[in-house]
């Protein structure tokens, strides 16, 4: 006499074993899932640590090459002074050197016009001179024409007062 419950007694550890299967496929399967999550956050970090030298080397080398643009300006910046300064030292030294050569013309042309005026002056006194010697010796002669004169008159007269007498 076969009870009912007999077939539930055969299925019993048949039931126990698909559940203690199920159980451990579930728990196998859940820690598939949950070591790529352990592997990927291991990525992940890795990858966002990877990333952030990535990030600190490019600031590093932005801020390199930013400090050199600036150096690079800097120094472009003390060329361009030096060559105003330098232009303006030029400027300058030309100015000086103009003014230092329109000083001598001035000076030339004031001592060539005082040499002129000294040539002048002399041949005016040489002719005032050649002009009063040539009076004095005109009036010497005029003179001495007198003179000449007068003692021919005196010799004819005294000639004449000698005949008439």
């Amino acid at each position: 006499m076969s009870s009912p419950y007999r077939f539930v007694r055969s299925f019993r550890p048949l039931l126990l074993a698909l559940l203690v299967h199920i159980i451990f496929f579930g728990l196998f399967g859940l820690s598939f899932q949950l070591q790529p999550e352990l592997a990927e956050a291991q990525v992940v970090i890795a990858i966002e640590s990877q990333i952030v030298n990535e990030i600190e080397i490019q600031k590093e080398a932005t801020r390199k090459l930013e400090k050199e643009q600036e150096r690079q300006e800097k120094i472009n910046h003390q060329t361009r002074q030096k060559e105003i300064e330098k232009a303006d030292e030029q400027r300058k030294s030309d100015l000086a050197k103009r003014q230092e050569a329109q000083r001598e013309i001035v000076e030339r042309e004031a001592e060539e016009k005082k040499k002129r005026e000294a040539e002048e002056k002399k041949k005016r006194e040489a002719g005032a001179k050649q002009k009063r010697e040539a009076e004095a010796k005109k009036k010497r002669e005029a003179e001495e024409k007198k003179k000449r004169e007068a003692e021919e008159k005196k010799k004819r007269e005294a000639e004449a007062k000698k005949k008439r007498e």
